[in-house]
């Protein structure tokens, strides 16, 4: 069995102290990511860069996720929750720097990759971190509070870059401060970190087998992100709708995603999650079917875009729960870092799948393939449902 520990004097108050100190940890992070994406993509765009190699460097932390989240587990069980994360913020901090310092193509595939072993870390760690302070009657709004604050983060970067521009150190030393500030909820707030006694009894790869449901939830969401965030801008303009507010599509399914993640959790600590991981998963084919028939009718996409935003994106936020729920520990650490695998596995295929899928049927391969993606989801969860009852009788 994994246990873990805190001191034994940890008070209410200092628990959540610290989960507040790892949630803002994280938090402030996440900015940094909203800011840095789109930055290199306009960077690379502006000096003629070819977009297949735009996308390639884009994929890189994908692949470095899918590489390094099986040894992350062990790596927190020996040097302890707090002092990894701190490790990776400082690694992240120094590589960012390096961009306009190396600044070569070649260069950028090594660092970009790098970054993306050391963003898994951090997310990793700070999810295991906040699932484990989390008090279960509470979870689904703890989480839920956490998805927001970091969706609103990656919302924010992209508004800075008017801001630095892209030209220059000014927006990467921006965008390195955010990272810096990113510690100060570490080191001045005294949070309390718990300490696993064990090495996990499952690797990161068996843990799929542990927990399949969950795992396969953080691909969809994943695919979600990476197929629909760069290409529903792309279907709209191909439907007819102007540029402007084709762009405001992804503003308006944002703010869903912001706006909802807490009553989602508020929800998670009131009805069975299973069900409300169904229930959400099950409005990702239903949104993509009604966006795409509605996308002319005035004001109903834009209402459609928002509850489509917000529910599929509590995809993730319930899978967090619902690990939360049932593992602690080096365990817990684990399930993590599967979910990171899982992240970069979903990351890769969004944009390989959606992409041809609109050239074969264009431009409808996108929500066809949104809403494909969540009923084999809905299709896993029912034969595993179906599986249990058997097995029962």
């Amino acid at each position: 069995m994994h246990e873990v520990y805190f001191d034994s004097a940890l008070s209410r108050a200092a628990r959540r102290r610290s989960l507040l100190a790892a949630i803002a940890c994280v938090s402030i992070y996440s900015v940094t990511m909203g800011f840095s994406l789109p930055l290199i993509s306009l960077l690379l765009e502006s000096r003629g860069v070819d977009r297949s190699i735009n996308g390639l460097l884009a994929a890189t932390p994908s692949l470095a996720m899918l590489l390094v989240t099986p040894a992350i587990p062990r790596l927190i069980a020996r040097a302890g929750l707090k002092p990894f994360l701190l490790a990776c913020i400082g690694a992240d901090l120094v590589l960012f720097l390096s961009l306009p310092a190396f600044d070569h193509l070649y260069a950028w595939f090594v660092i970009r990759f790098l970054m993306g072993a050391t963003v898994a870390g951090l997310f990793v760690a700070g999810e295991t971190w906040i699932n484990e302070l989390a008090e279960e009657a509470t979870r689904g709004r703890t989480m839920g509070l956490y998805a927001m604050v970091v969706a609103g983060g990656f919302a924010l970067g992209p508004m800075l870059l008017p801001l630095t521009g892209i030209q220059g150190w000014l927006p990467f030393l921006a965008g390195s401060a955010f990272i810096a500030l990113a510690t100060l909820p570490l080191l001045l707030g005294r949070p309390t970190s718990p300490t696993f006694s064990t090495d996990p009894t499952w690797s990161v790869l068996g843990f799929f087998a542990v927990a399949p449901t969950i795992c396969a939830a953080v691909m969809l969401a994943a695919f979600k992100d990476a197929a629909g965030i760069p290409l529903i801008p792309v279907y709209a303009v191909r439907m007819g709708v102007g540029q402007d507010a084709a762009a405001l599509m992804l503003t308006v399914l944002g703010i869903g995603a912001l706006a909802l993640q807490i009553p989602i959790g508020w929800l998670a600590d009131r009805v069975d999650r299973n069900a409300l991981l169904f229930a959400c998963a099950a409005s990702g084919a239903l949104g993509a079917v009604v966006f795409a028939l509605s996308i002319h009718a005035g004001w109903l996409p834009w209402l459609v875009l928002f509850l489509w935003g917000g529910a599929f994106s509590g995809v993730y936020t319930i899978a967090l729960v619902i690990l939360g729920e049932r593992f602690r520990g080096a365990a817990l650490a684990t399930g993590n870092a599967a979910f990171g695998f899982c992240w970069g596995l979903g990351s890769l295929f969004g944009p390989a799948v959606a992409g041809p899928a609109m050239d074969l049927w264009d431009p409808h391969g996108l929500p066809a393939t949104l809403c494909a993606s969540s009923l084999l989801f809905l299709l896993l969860v029912f034969y595993r449902r179906v599986a249990a009852l058997g097995s029962r009788d």
